[in-house]
């Protein structure tokens, strides 16, 4: 089935990212702006979900409903509560602070996971060192006996984590481990313990090169009700251009499809029933997909 690509409100002039449908509507983040956008799906009408969000890149919801934000600009995760007030959870591990949050995800069991990546955008205000010396995955989970937030780390094997997705029964995190040139490009799976710990991963996909150069990795993904995994990837300079994949959970591309923008960096289901996809670029296009065949989880 070929898929047909629906742009959203003309061009935002900005790095959009972190495609989030939450309560009925879908969120969308304006990351250098550092604005977090709110699009009626029945009107087509767009407004301000949050302003001064610190380059909010990403977003997630929790079971309860709750908002959290991967802020790159404050090194930080946010919590946007329901009254329109923000919190700040905990933000250093091993007494560092953490670096430069990506994208984020929330699991059934309320934990919540982000990749942390360094950035080469400075941060607001004074600026804090030292970074941590790796660029992992890292959990936050609520200990409720000390009614507080914990980092821990979760990948001890990444190198530039991206996206990330959970599979529908919360067994297999699924990571974009590299983006760029230089280093690895790779699509990997990671079985979830019980208690969060993250297994050896299993290698779904690797990007190659060709003359051009390397073939941009994944930048976004998200799973589908089947557990099949949804990932935007490539860019017009190498290899088959900006595509949206579709991997088996095993790993077998099951289909591809060109999107109509360079450089596409988030993905999310949504609309009535999960059967929408929309997809976010640094162009600063917003686009929908009636008609993937597929329902969100």
């Amino acid at each position: 089935m070929s898929w047909t690509f629906e742009q959203i409100g003309g061009s935002f002039d900005d790095v959009l990212d972190g495609p989030l449908w939450h309560n009925g509507a879908l969120l969308f983040c304006k990351v250098i702006k550092s604005e977090i956008l709110h699009l009626n799906p029945d009107t087509g009408d767009i407004g301000y979900f949050r302003r001064y969000t610190q380059r909010t890149s990403g977003l997630a919801s929790a079971p309860d409903g709750s908002v959290y934000g991967a802020q790159s600009g404050s090194r930080r995760i946010a919590w946007f509560k329901n009254d329109g007030s923000t919190a700040v959870l905990s933000t250093k591990l091993g007494g560092t602070r953490h670096n430069h949050p990506h994208h984020i995800i929330t699991d059934k069991a309320g934990r919540i996971w982000f990749t942390d990546i360094y950035s080469e955008l400075r941060t607001r205000g004074p600026q804090i060192y030292p970074m941590l010396d790796h660029c992992s995955i890292l959990r936050i989970d609520f200990e409720t006996q000390k009614r507080e937030w914990h980092i821990k780390r979760a990948s001890f094997d990444t190198s530039e984590p991206r996206g990330l997705a959970m599979s529908p029964d919360n067994s297999v995190l699924y990571v974009s481990d590299g983006l760029k040139d230089s280093g690895i490009r790779e699509i990997r799976a990671y079985p979830v313990g019980s208690d969060g710990a993250l297994g050896p991963y299993r290698l779904l996909h690797s990007f190659g090169a060709d003359h051009n150069g390397a073939h941009r990795g994944g930048a976004g993904m998200c799973v589908d009700m089947n557990g099949n995994l949804v990932v935007v990837a490539g860019s017009k300079k190498a290899g088959p251009g900006p595509l949206a994949y579709v991997f088996s959970p095993t790993g077998q591309i099951i289909e591809t499809h060109s999107i109509p923008d360079d450089l596409p960096t988030g993905c999310s289901f949504g609309g009535a029933n999960n059967v929408l996809l929309f997809i976010t670029t640094e162009g600063g296009r917003l686009f929908k997909v009636k008609n993937t065949g597929r329902i969100g989880v």
